[in-house]
């Protein structure tokens, strides 16, 4: 049974797994809808081989997200919805990719869950290495990717493309089979938090625990407070580094000198920005990270809370996402697509400019990203105090 176009997450029976494959739009059709045969072949094998259904799902449309999707992300690896990047180096070029990647392996990361990420590589693995600058090309490095090119390049009636999808069948298997163990163990221990926090009225509680509640896990606000801390910092050395970069970029000229005289200017200017341009790149990491570990944790806590009808559950989380609004991080998203798009003007048919940026594009994406993170959040207080979640 392959799951039809008007089919949504909230249509899926219970006891069928469910899945979703993150990739570019341009890929499956550069590379013969190579997305979709995967879709119906690895379907269709993985309930040959175990006797059940898995739905996987091709756009955030199909799958029902919605606006709220980063909260439903965190919903989905709660529910052992597995995650399916299908990557070229088009893929990273993606914001949308990136963003469903790194929020879907930091709610995997928390729950201990990474299994539930199996990614393909399409093209592009001799790229994909566990030192590259760029953290999300690390992490597809570290999740034990497999690579589909030569059974692509074979043909979809091929031995090789059977035995691909046979094995990515296993694999699939195989990892649902542990992370519904992990998750069920979780689920109970959220299911006792729950039980004493209500009995009790108050978040640590003071019901006498059984030994087994006494090691459940618990949000720490003191820390996740503490980690926001540093998100400031952060963004006050990207936005001194961007403005470095603009008036060094503002002040280059080749108006009146030979074509020679300009290259030779180039050269030297590049060497000026290569290295904050690579402090960029480095702060925009660090500011990446730390937003999606957060989103993680506090998503987290929305569903956990949520399962608590005490006012001060909910007052809890305005608290805490209320501390978070110190930096105004939309005037440095606003400031981050100005720098973008300088960067581009400065290095069309430029080389030398184009790699000495590099960096810096990259450190700005990853930005971008943070900045996203934070708008949900933003959005996530305007319901809570609106009474709607």
């Amino acid at each position: 049974m392959w799951l039809s176009s008007g089919v949504t997450q909230s249509d899926v029976p219970s006891g069928k797994t469910q899945g979703f494959a993150s990739y570019t739009r341009v890929d499956n059709e550069t590379f013969g809808g190579v997305v979709d045969r995967l879709h119906k072949d690895l379907c269709g094998t993985y309930e040959a081989m175990t006797g059940k259904q898995i739905l996987l799902f091709l756009d955030r449309e199909s799958i029902g997200w919605g606006e709220d999707w980063r909260q439903k992300i965190h919903e989905s690896v709660e529910s052992a919805t597995v995650f399916i990047p299908i990557v070229t180096m088009r893929y990273f070029n993606s914001q949308m990719c990136m963003e469903e990647l790194l929020t879907f392996h930091a709610a995997a990361k928390r729950l201990g869950v990474t299994e539930l990420i199996l990614p393909i590589v399409l093209f592009g693995a001799e790229q994909i290495r566990d030192d590259d600058p760029r953290p999300e090309v690390q992490l597809i490095a570290r999740l034990n990717y497999r690579n589909i090119e030569a059974a692509w390049t074979a043909g979809y009636d091929s031995a090789e493309w059977r035995t691909f999808v046979a094995d990515r069948a296993r694999d699939l298997d195989r990892a649902l089979q542990r992370a519904e163990s992990v998750l069920a163990s979780e689920e109970k221990s959220a299911a006792a938090r729950v039980t004493v926090t209500a009995a009790t009225g108050q978040s640590s509680g003071t019901a006498t625990l059984s030994k087994a509640e006494e090691d459940l896990p618990t949000f720490d606000l003191e820390d996740m407070t503490d980690r926001m801390s540093l998100v400031e910092p952060l963004t006050t050395r990207a936005v001194s580094e961007l403005e470095f970069i603009g008036s060094l970029i503002g002040e280059f000229s080749t108006e009146g000198i030979t074509s020679q005289a300009a290259k030779v200017r180039a050269i030297r200017l590049a060497d000026q920005l290569s290295e904050p341009a690579t402090r960029i790149e480095q702060t925009g990491s660090e500011l990446e990270e730390v937003m999606f570990g957060l989103d993680s944790e506090v998503r987290a806590l929305v569903s956990e809370l949520s399962s608590i009808d005490l006012p001060e559950a909910r007052k809890q989380l305005i608290d805490l996402l209320t501390s978070f609004q110190s930096v105004d991080m939309e005037d440095v998203g606003s400031q981050i697509q100005q720098a973008i798009e300088m960067i581009r003007l400065v290095t069309i048919g430029n080389m030398t400019m184009r790699r000495a940026l590099g960096p810096a594009t990259r450190g700005f994406r990853s930005m971008k990203n943070a900045v996203g993170v934070f708008s949900g959040w933003q959005a996530l207080l305007d319901e809570l105090r609106a009474g709607g979640a």
